[in-house]
């Protein structure tokens, strides 16, 4: 799931976390909070505590995580790392990896200080290419907060710009492999909306899912239709032949596959 963006009323977000009890491990990626003040980070955690007591849940910031010179969003991560009780690999960066049977989930952290998304060095795509180098996982689940440019479900409407720097250097690495799920947010944006959340790289077998957001989706002027309004997470199930993915919207609990 993505964009939760946390306030001061935490009964979406509850019900979101709570769609997730059965799964194996619950992946956010980025904008938990609307602020990134301590009083919404603190909401999240008693969400996740009470909706998700013991399951993994593992996330990456977003650009509304991180305002000006704030340490919250990293003690959170740290947080949630501990609590997984797994073996995870960590980088002085800020990226991180960690081992589910067969699937390795990698998690990279794009935004900056003042609310800014960029990769600001190079360390975590160093970190990046020896992981997918190295790794023995038959598949890799990548989480970043906003898409890549050709992944970019609002590309065709004419947004040519990558929301972030490195991003030519980061497809590039990404198309030198095969079978990676990348999972994005930040663009509000429903799969019901837009087919273009989820597109497959049929040369390299390569996943790209723009999620939606657990908020209420901008819908960009298009036309509304009430389940359109609704927030949504989506339910990824990896197997040894087959992944398919299943949109499921947070109040009316309807379901939509997602094809690629």
């Amino acid at each position: 799931m993505t964009d939760l963006h946390m306030t001061a009323k935490p009964g979406r977000i509850f019900r979101a976390l709570s769609l997730a009890r059965e799964a194996d491990a619950v992946a956010i990626t980025g904008d938990l909070t609307n602020d990134g003040t301590p009083e919404q980070f603190r909401r999240v955690r008693e969400c996740i505590e009470s909706a998700l007591p013991g399951k993994p849940v593992f996330a990456v910031n977003g650009n509304h995580d991180v305002p000006a010179n704030s340490r919250e969003y990293a003690e959170f991560q740290d947080w949630l790392l501990r609590r997984s009780g797994m073996n995870v690999l960590q980088d002085a960066s800020g990226a991180y990896s960690v081992c589910m049977g067969a699937i390795e989930l990698i998690g990279l952290n794009v935004a900056a200080s003042g609310r800014r998304l960029t990769f600001e060095n190079g360390e975590q795509f160093d970190w990046l290419e020896r992981r997918l180098n190295e790794t023995c996982a038959s598949r890799c689940v990548i989480l970043c907060h906003a898409p890549l440019l050709l992944s970019n479900p609002l590309r065709e409407a004419g947004y040519g710009a990558p929301y972030f720097s490195r991003n030519d250097r980061l497809q590039r690495m990404l198309d030198a492999h095969r079978n990676l799920i990348f999972l994005s947010g930040h663009t509000h944006i429903s799969p019901l909306v837009v087919r273009e959340c989820a597109k497959r790289d049929d040369s390299n077998g390569n996943w790209y899912l723009n999620l939606g957001s657990v908020c209420k989706p901008e819908l960009k002027g298009m036309q509304e239709t009430p389940e359109w309004k609704d927030g949504n997470i989506v339910h990824l199930r990896i197997g040894e032949k087959e992944t398919s993915a299943e949109l499921e919207l947070v109040h009316s609990h309807l379901r939509y596959p997602l094809q690629t």
